[in-house]
C-alpha cells in the first residue's frame, strides 16, 4: 500500500478576498485504494482545489505505471471538479 502525506498550502494574491485554497496529497498509489479515494473526496469538498501528485519511487517495484496510475486517478476522480492529477518525479520540499 502506497504512504502518501497531504498538506495543504494557501495562494494568496495582493487582495484579502482572493484565497484559493489547495490542498495536495501525494504518494506512489500503486495501487490506487478506497483509502485514498476517501482522503481524495473529503479534500475536495473542504477546499479550492485538490493537486493529487502520484510519485515514482525507482526503489520499488511497481505494479503499474506512473502513467497507469494517473490514468486511474483521472477516472476516479472524475466526478470532482476540483481534482487535479499530476505526475512527479523527484524530490518535494
Amino acid at each position: 500500500m502506497a504512504k502518501g502525506l497531504a498538506q495543504q498550502q494557501d495562494h494568496s494574491s495582493s487582495r484579502s478576498d482572493a484565497t484559493c485554497r489547495v490542498w495536495y496529497v501525494l504518494g506512489s498509489f500503486d495501487p490506487v485504494t478506497k483509502g485514498h479515494l476517501n482522503i481524495i473526496n473529503r479534500a475536495a469538498g473542504l477546499y479550492d482545489e485538490v493537486v493529487v501528485a502520484v510519485f515514482v519511487n525507482p526503489a520499488k517495484h511497481s505494479l503499474f505505471t506512473v502513467d497507469e496510475r494517473a490514468e486511474m486517478l483521472g477516472e476516479v476522480t472524475m466526478g470532482c471538479g476540483n481534482v487535479r492529477i499530476e505526475r512527479f518525479h523527484g524530490r518535494l520540499v
